[in-house]
């Protein structure tokens, strides 16, 4: 974080070690998220259980917090920018069969925040199983 935009560099001076991830090519203001199941921040916005989200307007707060010993870097993940699709895009995607929907637990995301999450999508097809678990076998393309 301490390479980031000299706009609010001041704000983010308390991540200076922390991190910056790419989310995806919308909006690419910073995006937090809160992996730990600790007292709400005001202004996020618990998605799962133990994981909330929150604005680059809540660096101030967060860093504030994090000087109070209330929060650590472990407990946050920056990103810049995220993916999204539109309500129909989606759906027709899916009904495609570009997309397999299914379930998830909070710990499988709280994991891929704190943990190195390049397992991730292997993890998921063999938690699946059947014909998910055996594609997880197979081995990645170039590019992939």
């Amino acid at each position: 974080m301490k390479h980031v935009n000299p706009s609010f560099r001041d704000q983010a001076t308390p991540f200076g070690d922390c991190s910056l991830f790419f989310g995806g090519p919308v909006d690419m203001s910073i995006f937090l998220m809160r992996t730990n199941e600790g007292r709400p921040i005001k202004g996020f916005e618990e998605v799962a259980p133990g994981v909330c989200f929150g604005f680059r307007t809540d660096l101030q707060k967060v860093g504030h917090l994090m000087k109070n010993g209330a929060l650590s870097p472990d407990d946050l993940k920056f990103y810049v920018g995220y993916s999204a699709w539109d309500h129909d895009q989606l759906l027709s995607e899916i009904d495609a069969g570009y997309w397999v929907v299914t379930s998830c637990s909070s710990g499988l995301i709280t994991d891929a925040l704190t943990t190195d999450p390049s397992c991730l999508w292997s993890e998921v097809l063999q938690l699946m199983g059947g014909q998910y678990a055996e594609l997880s076998q197979k081995p990645k393309e170039d590019g992939a």
